[in-house]
């Protein structure tokens, strides 16, 4: 009598937890988006939670280059205008032509860098001779951070107005005289310069 009452009461949880998991089930179902009714294609809208969203209006690619080639206009400029405050020959500096940035390989950098390195005297004069000015020396010492950096007579830093990084070459019209402090800052992380190379290297994300 026991064993059948003990049955009967296991078969009633049974039943009862099946009832259970239906309500559970239903009440699941009458909170949930129906998938089919979510996207019209036709009329271009995704409905959720009882919101539309216009899904055309998206950005597109070619788009996001657009907006992407503004912003490169802008740090360009901002790069020059910020070039010319800090350099004691702004009238030489010319705008970039924003169509021929295009980041470089760490090899091409290097090796344009080189090229530099055992040119620089010969640059330095052409500058000279291309902008009829003496190329400036430093006329006492130079200290960053507490610590020298270049002594009185060193030459000025030179900077590729054109950075190497994005194409830049080791012509004397892409060279201006930069002192050594302001050359940092212009390339350090948040740089006018630094921050031109990293939206050029964005677009190629977009």
């Amino acid at each position: 009598m026991i064993g059948e009452v003990g049955a009967a009461a296991v078969k009633v949880s049974i039943e009862a937890a099946k009832e259970t998991a239906k309500e559970v089930g239903k009440a699941a179902a009458e909170k949930s988006v129906d998938i089919g009714k979510r996207i019209d294609v036709g009329k271009k809208t995704a409905e959720i939670s009882g919101s539309k969203i216009d899904i055309s209006k998206r950005v597109a690619p070619e788009a996001a280059k657009e907006i992407a080639g503004k912003d490169i206009n802008r740090a360009a400029k901002e790069y020059i205008n910020d070039l010319k405050g800090k350099s004691e020959f702004g009238n030489t500096i010319k705008p970039l032509d924003t169509a021929k940035l295009e980041i470089q390989s760490p090899e091409k950098v290097r090796q344009l860098r080189d090229e530099f390195n055992k040119n620089r005297s010969q640059i330095r004069k052409d500058w000279e001779t291309l902008n009829h000015k003496e190329w400036p020396r430093y006329t006492e010492d130079v200290y960053r951070n507490g610590v020298k950096v270049k002594q009185a007579g060193d030459y000025y830093d030179a900077h590729h107005v054109h950075s190497l990084k994005l194409g830049g070459t080791n012509e004397a019209s892409n060279i201006t005289p930069l002192d050594y402090n302001n050359h940092k800052d212009i390339h350090s992380v948040t740089g006018s310069c630094t921050k031109l190379v990293e939206k050029v290297g964005g677009i190629t994300k977009v």
